[in-house]
């Protein structure tokens, strides 16, 4: 079991992720000692997060004893309205499993809103067939190529400026630029995959006319 949180400062200039497991906590921070932003996709799932899972996959080993977290004493789950933050109930909105610590759970039921009491039953059905869903448009091999260079451009010039990062800056532009190279490949995958898809479907379409 994994958990984690990202964060971003609100220049661009630290990124990082904090990661846990019932045995280890990790973290990651990319910046600089004289603070720059590091481009205007940096953010620390984009950066610090793909650091974070190479570490955790290939320079960590669990011990045998590293189990499941399980619930503390004093905690109790619940189910709660997501839009109330009451007790949810059949007649409410979308819910979903809270923690309290004991003697503090709601006590009041969603349904004690009227606005959202029941609104499923309010609701007006849509008697029109449903509509085909609309297939993601992938981003274009050059794009994902663009924009990530220009985070790790970036990152670099940030990085450089002290000799002291010198080595910090090669092992982190060398996991950045495999990541480059993985997510350019899925653009072009989804791009032929889409491609295939149309010509398969024009094909059966022409199939289908009838001869004049």
């Amino acid at each position: 079991p994994v958990a984690g949180k990202t964060g971003t400062t609100n220049d661009g200039a630290d990124v990082w992720f904090v990661g846990y497991t019932p045995s280890l906590v990790a973290g990651v921070w990319l910046g600089a000692d004289d603070p720059a932003p590091l481009g205007a996709e940096a953010s620390g799932g984009r950066l610090a997060v793909p650091v974070w899972v190479k570490f955790i996959k290939e320079g960590w080993h669990s011990p045998e004893r590293d189990q499941p977290w399980s619930m503390p004493n004093g905690i109790e789950e619940m189910r709660i309205d997501i839009g109330t933050g009451k007790l949810a109930s059949d007649w409410c909105g979308p819910s979903r499993t809270e923690y309290f610590r004991i003697g503090t759970t709601p006590s009041e039921s969603c349904e004690s809103e009227a606005r959202f009491a029941m609104w499923d039953t309010l609701s007006i059905p849509n008697w029109d067939p449903p509509k085909p869903p609309t297939p993601p448009v992938p981003p274009s091999a050059s794009t994902v190529q663009r924009d990530i260079n220009h985070a790790v451009n970036a990152v670099m010039h940030a990085l450089l400026r002290g000799e002291r990062s010198r080595e910090i800056s090669r092992k982190v532009m060398s996991e950045v630029r495999r990541n480059v190279a993985r997510e350019t490949r899925r653009a072009r995958d989804m791009q032929r995959d889409m491609q295939r898809d149309m010509r398969r479907d024009l094909r059966q379409e022409l199939a289908q006319r009838p001869a004049r």
